[in-house]
């Protein structure tokens, strides 16, 4: 009998520990911090210092935190709940007018075995729409409309770019695709939007966001220089990215500028736009946030934030065109704590805090601690 198969794991347990050192000095996380260990998807029980506690009782919304567990929290009360739901990975939720969660997640074992339901105070499931056996595809970018009544999301296009295969083009993070769009009150087969072409590339995954009136969808598309149709890694082949803002009942475009990431504000008006993409290597969130009021001309010009959060990771949502709800550090002096779960070649990370920020004041509350950055976080 051969050796060859002993030989190759005696390499790769060489090779990981070779890489050891240099694993563990990108991952400063690894260190347990010191003082309050953070309870998992907790909300503080009072501010922490610099903080300003007044801040909650100006918000509105529902914040969805999804990782391992659903959890929904009231911004405005601070009152949390944990929902028992089984199976799967949530990729978006939203909550109703009925107060009812409505979630598309998939079942572990099967990649594309998406599954959209409604789910009442009681627990109780109503599955709204299952990806057919036979018509299963890859689900990129997926966005429910605040009121859970429509998804939007990008689908392998028609004609997949000269030699890139479909399983390829499955696999791959980086590419262009078509814009589809289901309803979940006569959920047929979900329409492909011919001739509308989005980016949904690892470095852009915030493409697709629904106005609150929810007949508007702004999105991130190709520019007039761009690479259509071409599987690229990164965001440099994509220098001239731009905000749309597509209009369903008449299908018309409308360009409203420059950007590589776009949240719609909940109960507003304007759109928070990024005009960086995600950072690849840290996941870091976008550094450069403008506003954009589509109300404003045929192109509205951007403007800048009066305050910019501190320790950004990554934008979750924003709401009433001014307040900021992200991903970040926690604030010095508060719980922290290490994920669990992790990969032994990434290691532990530090555990984060959601907060929200007034945009306006600077003013910012910590309204959920114990956040494994890993966690799929919305509002609505």
């Amino acid at each position: 009998m051969s050796n060859h198969p002993v030989r190759r794991r005696r390499l790769v347990v060489a090779s990981v520990v070779g890489w050891a050192p240099f694993l563990a000095a990108c991952n400063p996380g690894a260190r347990r911090p010191e003082g309050l260990q953070a309870e998992p998807l907790s909300v503080p029980r009072q501010a922490h210092a610099g903080e300003s506690p007044g801040l909650r009782a100006r918000l509105q919304g529902t914040l969805v935190a999804a990782s391992g567990r659903l959890l929904t929290l009231n911004l405005s009360t601070g009152v949390s709940r944990l929902h028992a739901l089984p199976g799967g990975t949530a990729a978006v939720t939203a909550v109703d007018a009925g107060g009812h969660l409505v979630r598309l997640h998939r079942r572990p074992i099967e990649r594309d075995d998406w599954q959209l339901e409604r789910v009442d105070a009681a627990g109780e499931r109503q599955s709204l729409w299952r990806a057919p056996d036979d018509q299963r595809d890859p689900i990129r970018q997926p966005a429910l409309s605040g009121d859970g009544g429509a998804l939007a999301w990008v689908a392998r296009p028609s004609q997949l770019p000269s030699g890139v295969g479909a399983e390829a083009w499955a696999r791959q993070d980086w590419h262009v695709g078509a814009l589809t769009l289901l309803s979940t009150a006569s959920p047929s087969a979900p329409p492909r939007v011919p001739g509308v072409q989005v980016l949904a590339t690892a470095l852009m995954p915030h493409a697709l966001s629904w106005l609150p009136d929810h007949q508007r969808l702004a999105l991130i598309t190709p520019g007039p220089r761009g690479e259509r149709g071409q599987a690229v890694r990164g965001e440099v082949a994509w220098p001239d990215a731009q905000v749309e803002l597509f209009h369903l009942p008449t299908g018309q475009r409308r360009r409203l500028g420059a950007g590589r990431q776009v949240w719609a504000s909940v109960r507003g008006s304007t759109l928070m736009v990024a005009s960086r993409g995600a950072d690849a290597w840290s996941g870091h969130g976008p550094d450069d946030l403008r506003l954009i009021d589509p109300q404003q001309g045929d192109e509205p010009v951007s403007v800048k934030l009066n305050h910019r959060p501190a320790e950004l990771r990554a934008v979750i949502g924003w709401l009433d065109d001014r307040y900021l709800v992200y991903r970040g550090a926690v604030t010095p002096g508060a719980p922290s704590g290490l994920t669990v779960g992790n990969s032994p070649l990434v290691g532990a990370k530090l555990l984060e805090a959601v907060k929200v920020m007034d945009v306006r004041t600077g003013e910012f509350l910590t309204v959920l601690e114990g956040v494994d950055p890993r966690s799929r976080l919305a509002v609505a």
